[in-house]
């Protein structure tokens, strides 16, 4: 999976850029402030649906645009690919956006970006996956297994909209007492894709684990044990009951 060129429009500080790329390895070079993080960010970006940097997707249009466009032409097995995502700001909202994914110019849902393009990225702040707090570790497995498995992601999107769903539920069951009979769908939806997200994110630690001493061991002078625990939260029928009261 080669990257033949990237075009930037309202990019951050890229009004307009255009990238022709080698076949091989490629160097961005340029004074601090020129961008050349953002081009990596864009190109990640393509493969995740995500900004490994912005917390708002409406952080990565210009501040003087009103949207975004990174297109992408990839070389595939058999034919050139083209992808090309669109963010544009939501009005009425600081920090909502609108995402579209098109793919040889057809639209295409957003858990489909790592289907057709895959990255990997190290950075500087991967220090803070170790150092920092447990919610950096679940976005690294998030942005890993989003790229492998469009089930997971789908189910991770659909997790997250259903727990938002579900609290505003229980906002509405606490100011008002209405809406109790519902509350029982809401967990139904949590508990069919949370059982999905922990046991891809258990097979991933597992995987990773059947190798990773081997290669830690490989760039140390004194042969050690690491392994990654994954102490899970889960999430199930009797969870939810226990919290019934409080919530």
């Amino acid at each position: 999976m080669i990257i033949n060129s990237i075009s930037l429009i309202n990019y951050r500080n890229h009004k307009k850029l255009n990238l022709e790329f080698a076949d091989k390895i490629n160097l961005i070079i340029g004074p601090n402030g020129a961008g050349k993080t953002n081009v990596l960010e864009a190109i990640n970006i393509l493969s995740t649906s995500k900004s490994f940097k912005a917390r708002y997707d409406r952080d990565l249009i210009n501040y003087e645009e009103s949207f975004t466009r990174i297109t992408v032409n990839i070389k595939g097995d058999d034919e050139d690919i083209v992808m090309e995502l669109t963010i544009s700001r939501s009005e009425g909202d600081d920090n909502r956006s609108i995402k579209k994914l098109k793919i040889n110019n057809v639209a295409k849902a957003l858990y489909l970006t790592g289907q057709e393009f895959n990255t990997v990225l190290f950075s500087p702040e991967d220090i803070d996956f170790v150092t920092g707090t447990p919610s950096l570790r679940r976005k690294y497995i998030n942005l890993t297994l989003w790229q492998i498995d469009n089930k997971y992601k789908k189910c991770l999107l659909l997790y997250n909209k259903s727990l938002k769903q579900r609290n505003k539920l229980l906002a509405n069951i606490n100011e008002y007492n209405t809406g109790g009979d519902q509350l029982p769908f809401w967990n139904g939806k949590l508990l069919e894709y949370g059982e999905y997200i922990q046991q891809k994110r258990e097979e991933y630690i597992t995987f990773t684990n059947n190798f990773l001493e081997n290669i830690y061991n490989d760039h140390i002078f004194t042969p050690s044990k690491i392994f990654i625990e994954y102490n899970a939260n889960s999430i199930n029928t009797d969870r939810l009951f226990s919290y019934k009261d409080k919530e």
